[in-house]
């Protein structure tokens, strides 16, 4: 006789061991997940007083942020088990789909709660500027991109409902603790400075040491490591030093010289470079972000660090010279062009 499928056991599996079989693997997930807030105070803690503070006076729209995802997420869980027990996997399809449409909905609420209101929110609360600017940084950097929030909720009940928690507790796991890529986000391709000075120091001491790799652009290896980056020696110095320091591997991204776009990887002590050509296209916004994800993504699949590199870059190369050019200013690069690559043949 065959094993019942996963979404099959929800009807036909006896109540007690179904319980158990579904309740750890989540109890183990939402023991990670609290443990992230618990780290997130350290943190911030570290950074002064005014910022814990900023952070306290955020955290009722978050509960609020938190409720509309969950609780959504839940109704859906219930409906979706009902109908998989019942054998409906017509209608179980369509509270998945409905799930999918919520959350982005709840998402785009608060999207629009953080461009216009998140300000006003903190402000009300103090009369004290410093801890006012961080609270609306904070607040509209969790509003905005609220959508992670919101899909996450839902795709993890998705998964209890279909008999699959022990998924969820396997990517709360991996999320947390592996495959790691930190870009540090200091200078823009651009040239603008993205980030305080106090904020470098507590970066390179807390955040580095948990990053598989770290993806500094030269301005921004130049800033880390105070040494002058004229040349590809220069390059090589300043890479081997900064992995010394920081005990992960360095990808020193060479975007900002002119000649060319070679990337240098510096791992356990040894160098890697990746050579590539300068792309001529103007919307390059984004591009550290994108080689960043590149390469999580790669990790996730299973590929070796040095591939992952070689294949992200790939893409990049490809996004850029598939060319985007939408509205005014410095755009943002092809990231879809794979699928729509013109038959060369």
């Amino acid at each position: 006789m065959s094993k019942p499928s996963a979404a099959a056991r929800m009807g036909t599996e006896p109540l007690n061991p179904l319980l158990l079989s579904l309740a750890i693997p989540m109890m183990i997930s939402m023991l990670v997940q609290a443990l992230y807030n618990v780290v997130d105070s350290i943190f911030v803690s570290y950074v002064n007083e005014a910022a814990l503070s900023a952070v306290s006076l955020a955290f009722p729209i978050q509960n609020l942020l938190i409720a509309f995802a969950v609780g959504t997420a839940v109704g859906v869980n219930a409906h979706l088990s009902k109908s998989l027990g019942e054998g409906n996997r017509e209608e179980a399809e369509r509270a998945a789909m409905n799930g999918l449409f919520l959350a982005v909905c709840s998402a785009l609420g608060f999207l629009l709660f953080g461009l216009f209101g998140a300000e006003a929110f903190i402000t009300s609360q103090t009369s004290d500027p410093l801890i006012a600017r961080y609270g609306a940084e904070y607040l509209t950097i969790c509003t905005v991109f609220s959508i992670g929030c919101c899909l996450q909720c839902m795709m993890e009940k998705v998964l209890v409902a279909s008999g699959h928690s022990t998924y969820a507790m396997i990517t709360q796991m991996v999320g947390a603790l592996t495959n790691i890529v930190l870009d540090p986000v200091m200078v823009s391709t651009s040239g603008s400075r993205l980030i305080r000075e106090e904020a470098v120091e507590t970066m390179r001491e807390m955040l580095f040491p948990l990053a598989e790799i770290i993806t500094p652009n030269v301005p921004e290896t130049e800033a880390l490591t105070g040494a002058r980056i004229r040349n590809t020696e220069d390059m090589e110095r300043a890479a081997k030093a900064l992995q010394a320091a920081c005990g992960c591997a360095v990808l020193c991204k060479g975007g900002h010289r002119v000649n060319d776009a070679n990337d240098l990887l510096c791992m356990d002590g040894e160098l890697h470079w990746f050579l590539g050509k300068r792309v001529d296209n103007p919307n390059t916004h984004g591009t550290g972000c994108t080689l960043s994800s590149a390469i999580a993504s790669n990790l996730a699949l299973g590929h070796s660090l040095e591939d992952s590199v070689r294949r992200a870059k790939e893409y990049l190369t490809g996004a850029l010279e598939a060319g985007l050019d939408l509205g005014k200013g410095s755009g943002p690069v092809n990231h879809m062009y794979r699928f729509f690559e013109k038959d060369t043949e």
